[in-house]
């Protein structure tokens, strides 16, 4: 049998809140949401532990290996093992990409509200 869906529920939660705190927005978020994204993971919370507990995740090696994931994205320390670059490589890549979805959705929008405008 599988994992158990409150399981699955909070992991996705403790997923999405990574991919927001890491700046890979895959939906429209304003700026205090994208603040309170990045500070969840500024400051340890008890929020923090509770959501790792409820997705069966040991919360002192996740905040950890977060912690340090955020150091080498800042470039203050460097990436000693290969699965820490291939991380890194995958989280910019991912930002490319988005980015780019991002711009071309705003040059799409640009059209439109031009097109009305005439």
């Amino acid at each position: 049998r599988g994992e158990m869906p409150e399981k699955k529920l909070w992991r996705a939660v403790f997923n999405q809140a990574l991919e927001d705190g890491f700046g890979l927005y895959n939906t429209y978020m304003c700026d205090y949401e994208k603040k309170d994204a990045e500070i969840f993971f500024r400051t340890r919370t008890h929020q923090f532990d509770e959501i790792c507990e409820y997705a069966d995740i040991d919360p002192d090696r996740a905040w950890r290996l977060i912690q340090k994931h955020k150091l080498i994205q800042k470039g203050i320390v460097r990436a000693d093992k290969q699965r820490e670059r291939e991380v890194m490589e995958l989280l910019t890549e991912i930002k490319k990409q988005r980015g780019y979805r991002e711009f071309r959705r705003k040059k799409q929008n640009h059209r439109e509200s031009n097109q009305i405008d005439r």
